[in-house]
């Protein structure tokens, strides 16, 4: 694992943020949202350093994968005013919003578990979203004992 960046730095750095935001959903809304109050903090330091911050995580309900939409919509509407969904992972969406981002913005990919590379721990899914970013932060402490690649691929590839 390489180390951690000098925070000093952060401006225009793109920020991997494995974050779980695995909520309850009942009926495509929200039930508790302690996670992501939890990670707030981080995210808020992460804005006033200026880095651009690319949110992962994954969400299931009742089993099922399910988009990261819904949970995106209420995240803008409580919490972040200025985070982008992008419903894509590595392909050209992705690439489009991250290239756009301007240094402060936010955005939050689709749902990690939609791509079988992820509970895989694909290294080669670990290298193509290590790619999208300047350095990793694991948030996720939740789903940290979990062998995916967005937990234990990307630290191999980016400073975290």
């Amino acid at each position: 694992m390489k180390s951690v960046l000098n925070l000093k730095s952060l401006a225009g750095k793109k920020a991997l943020v494995r974050v779980d935001f695995n909520l309850p959903l009942k009926k495509g809304r929200v039930q508790d949202d302690f996670r992501v109050k939890k990670t707030l903090p981080l995210i808020r330091a992460l804005q006033k350093k200026k880095a651009k911050i690319i949110l992962i995580s994954h969400l299931e309900n009742n089993g099922k994968i399910v988009s990261l939409r819904p949970l995106a919509r209420y995240l803008k509407k409580h919490y972040l005013k200025n985070l982008k969904f992008v419903p894509d992972i590595l392909g050209r969406q992705a690439k489009k919003a991250i290239s756009a981002m301007q240094n402060g913005d936010s955005i939050i990919l689709e749902n990690l578990r939609m791509e079988a590379g992820e509970k895989k721990n694909d290294e080669k899914f670990a290298r193509r979203l290590a790619s999208l970013a300047d350095f990793y932060v694991n948030e996720a402490f939740s789903a940290s004992h979990r062998k995916h690649a967005s937990i234990v691929g990307l630290p191999k590839f980016l400073p975290s």
